[in-house]
C-alpha cells in the first residue's frame, strides 16, 4: 500500500543526513577583554514599551499573598511579595490589575464575602503606599467562592486564604483584555 508520509520520508532521509557530513565548525579563538573598550549599555526601555517577554515576566511574577485565620493584616512575607508587586505597576504603568480576596470555606458566604474584601483592600492600601497610582488597581471579593485547593484540611484552608492579581490591562497587549465590570 502507498503511503505519502514513508514516501516522503525515504526522499528527505539522505538529503537531510547529508546536511550533517563534513560541517565540522572551528572553535573561535577565545580573546581577552580590551581593558580600554566602552562598555556599551542599551537603552532603557519606557514604562510603556513593553517587550511580549516582559509582559511574560509581567504575568508570572505577580505573587500571591496568603493570610492568617480571620485576618487581613499582612504578614512581613506578604509585604515583601507585594513590594514586588508594586515595582512591576510602577514600571508599566498603564498595566491595570484586580485584586481578588479570598477566604477558606469555614465561616458563613456573608463573613467570607466581607473577610475578602478586607484582604482584597488591605492589599490594595499596601500598594498605594508603595506609591502605585490607584487608577491602577480594583479589588473584589470571592469570598470562599473560589478555592484555590478544593479540600477540607488545614493545608487547604491555608492555601485558600490569599490575595492574587489578575491582570486587566497590560502595555501593548492585545491577548489581556480590559474587562469594564467588577464583577464575573
Amino acid at each position: 500500500m502507498f503511503h505519502p508520509s514513508k514516501t516522503l520520508l525515504v526522499a528527505v532521509l539522505p538529503l537531510v543526513l547529508s546536511m550533517g557530513v563534513g560541517c565540522k565548525k572551528k572553535a573561535a579563538p577565545i580573546e581577552e577583554p580590551d581593558a580600554t573598550a566602552q562598555v556599551v549599555t542599551p537603552p532603557t526601555r519606557t514604562r510603556e514599551a513593553a517587550t511580549g517577554e516582559d509582559l511574560d515576566q509581567l504575568r508570572l511574577n505577580f505573587e500571591k499573598v496568603h493570610f492568617e485565620v480571620d485576618q487581613s493584616d499582612l504578614s512581613d512575607g506578604a509585604k515583601a511579595a507585594l513590594r514586588d508587586n508594586a515595582e512591576i505597576l510602577k514600571r508599566y504603568s498603564a498595566t491595570r490589575v484586580e485584586i481578588q480576596g479570598h477566604a477558606d470555606e469555614r465561616g458563613t458566604t456573608d463573613y467570607n464575602l466581607a473577610l475578602g474584601a478586607r484582604r482584597a483592600e488591605s492589599v490594595k492600601a499596601f500598594l498605594l503606599a508603595q506609591g502605585v497610582d490607584a487608577g491602577q488597581l480594583r479589588t473584589i471579593s470571592y469570598g470562599e467562592e473560589r478555592p484555590a485547593v478544593a479540600a477540607s484540611t488545614v493545608v487547604a484552608w491555608a492555601e485558600n486564604r490569599r490575595a492574587e492579581f489578575r491582570i486587566l490591562q497590560a502595555p501593548n497587549d492585545p491577548a489581556v483584555q480590559v474587562e469594564g465590570s467588577v464583577g464575573q
